[in-house]
């Protein structure tokens, strides 16, 4: 199983053997799922202090408790973990979250290579961010991509494929795998360590299901046939256990090593197809023990050996001595092109560096200086300030687009909730109604404000509105490198 190979890698490594496998554990149920989410939350709440010191004390990002106690007496110290931080938040919104993931990659790799599961590490740290990568691929932003990670950690089950752990390196190294995965793979040397051992079982109860005559799957919910249903459903059992032994007998190109344990208890061999192998091909053996019925066995065909002698003691593993090869994080990706991507927010503000016009008089604009006189502040506005952020932004953009424009935002409370859900944004639950109807005031207001001559966004039928041009419009058949030199020229 997968816990079986997590615990047969943690012993081999306590003895020095170099081991890789995953089964089928779920990339997101791993340590460094967790330390990935704390980071990418604590980035994008940027002021939240508290949230940042938590992302700095992960694994990931490398600091202990002492180092974290120091920053209150080192201000320089603290100003350069706020200002990596800021770092990372920039690539992650301009380059994407694998970007972010390697930079992390590239300030750990050291530290975490020298730990023996260190590459296991990597490996992981690597595909969630190229999953990660996948989702701002399809288009989402910082914000859902952080929504998307967490619903993954919440359901972690490694069915599907891509989400399963990989293989962190197969180089001179054991390869632990299930037998279900090993269909199908050929290998020089098998052990097989665990095949006298018989299913553990579920403490959960199960539906009864078996193949009644005509071969069709049946389920037993208390039938008087139930006993007879039992007898066929662990024959069915033990048959597809047989034949999961046969894949693993088969796997080996040059050799295989079985091991068996005597069972004790009321566990029987008959439960284990090894077991059951092995008593049918010495039912007419002397002894009482399995271990004395296989002693006199002939040895047929010749390449069978049977070793009954036992280990006193736990073996280490002493690898030959190799010329140590460096060992560094892979090279990150390359720096993001010149171009970018910018919300308008951040392209009015880069503009405001440009030659202003002239201002007309009587506008209320001082012409010698540089700034707009500052504006009283708004007691409806400062209500809301509590809500801000991209994902509010979107919010209000839905809103706005999807609003009945006769219809008072008063009256419309489930779109206003809708759109928040949609956006991600949550409201405290006990000042949800209350800024519910705050928000829905606002927009009233700018529904019913003079945009000139009288037009009001309210008084606009269905047919005469315009939802917001897109901020990513698709290009069919326009070659990448055109696209990059017309971007390049303007």
């Amino acid at each position: 199983t997968n816990r079986q190979i997590a615990t047969l890698r943690q012993y081999l490594a306590e003895r020095g053997v170099p081991a890789a496998g995953a089964g089928k554990a779920s990339v997101f149920a791993t340590p460094q799922a967790d330390d990935l989410a704390l980071i990418l939350h604590a980035l994008q709440e940027g002021n939240a202090a508290f949230v940042l010191r938590a992302a700095w004390l992960t694994d990931l990002w490398g600091l202990d408790a002492s180092a974290l106690c120091a920053l209150d007496a080192d201000a320089a110290a603290l100003q350069e973990q706020l200002a990596l931080s800021a770092e990372l938040t920039q690539r992650w919104l301009r380059q994407g979250p694998l970007a972010l993931v390697m930079a992390l990659i590239e300030r750990a790799a050291s530290r975490l290579l020298a730990r023996q599961d260190g590459e296991r590490a990597l490996t992981d740290l690597r595909h969630l961010g190229e999953l990660l990568q996948a989702q701002a691929a399809a288009g989402f932003p910082a914000h859902a991509q952080l929504a998307w990670l967490r619903r993954q950690q919440a359901d972690a089950d490694g069915s599907m494929d891509e989400h399963q752990q990989r293989i962190d390196s197969d180089r001179a190294r054991v390869q632990l795998r299930t037998l279900a995965s090993a269909k199908g793979l050929q290998f020089a040397l098998v052990f097989l360590p665990l095949a006298w051992r018989p299913d553990g079982g579920s403490r959960q109860r199960r539906l009864l299901r078996f193949h009644d005559a005509g071969d069709r799957l049946s389920v037993d919910l208390g039938s008087p046939a139930r006993v007879e249903h039992q007898q066929r459903a662990a024959r069915e059992a033990q048959e597809e256990r047989a034949r999961l032994l046969y894949v693993a007998l088969t796997r080996a190109q040059q050799a295989c090593w079985v091991y068996w344990v005597e069972l004790v208890g009321k566990r029987t061999h008959a439960e284990v197809a090894l077991g059951a192998l092995l008593e049918r091909a010495t039912a007419s053996a002397l002894g009482t023990s399995l271990a004395e019925r296989l002693r006199p066995l002939p040895r047929t065909p010749p390449q069978i050996a049977i070793d009954d002698s036992a280990v006193d003691h736990a073996a280490t593993y002493h690898p030959t001595a190799a010329t140590a090869r460096a060992r560094a994080a892979q090279t990150p990706p390359p720096a993001a092109p010149p171009w970018q991507q910018w919300s308008f927010t951040a392209l009015t503000r880069r503009a405001s560096d440009e030659p202003r016009a002239a201002a007309d008089e009587g506008d209320g604009v001082d012409a010698d200086t540089d700034t707009w006189p500052e504006a009283a502040a708004h007691p409806e506005l400062e209500a809301l300030q509590s809500l801000r952020g991209s994902a509010f932004g979107d919010a209000v953009h839905a809103m706005f687009e999807r609003a009945e424009t006769s219809v008072p935002m008063a009256r419309q409370q489930a779109l206003i909730t809708r759109a928040l859900a949609d956006s991600g944004v949550q409201l405290p639950a006990s000042a949800a109604a209350m800024l519910r109807a705050r928000l829905a005031a606002r927009v009233d207001a700018c529904m019913s404000a003079d945009l000139g001559d009288g037009l009001r966004l309210q008084a606009l039928a269905a047919d005469a509105q315009v939802a917001e041009m897109e901020f990513l419009l698709p290009l069919h058949a326009v070659p990448l490198p055109a696209l990059r030199a017309l971007l390049h020229r303007h």
